[in-house]
């Protein structure tokens, strides 16, 4: 495969400062309609986080316990939502039997 250059015949790992050719990678990639802050688009993502996002957003829609929350999301998720709701040292636990 012959590599594109420029006029100055630099090549276009050169020119974009690449000292090593870079490496591609395939993953599946989905997409779907955003409509933020009014403007209108596409997001596209992989599919792997599109699947955790959407078990994310059902656990949020149907649970009504934190126990039905804990079972639903996705562990990585929940582990993060504890993290971070809990930051100034309340455990789960003590903010439960409280």
């Amino acid at each position: 495969m012959e590599e594109k250059t420029n006029e100055k015949g630099q090549s276009i790992r050169t020119q974009l400062g690449f000292p090593w050719t870079p490496v591609r990678r395939t993953f599946d990639v989905v997409y779907g309609k955003s409509a933020s802050a009014g403007r209108r688009g596409l997001v596209f993502i992989p599919k792997h986080m599109a699947l955790e996002l959407a078990a994310t957003q059902r656990a949020l829609c149907l649970s009504k316990t934190w126990g039905e929350f804990r079972s639903a999301a996705p562990p990585r998720v929940y582990q993060e939502v504890l993290d971070n709701q809990f930051e100034g040292g309340t455990s789960f636990e003590a903010s439960t039997t409280s």
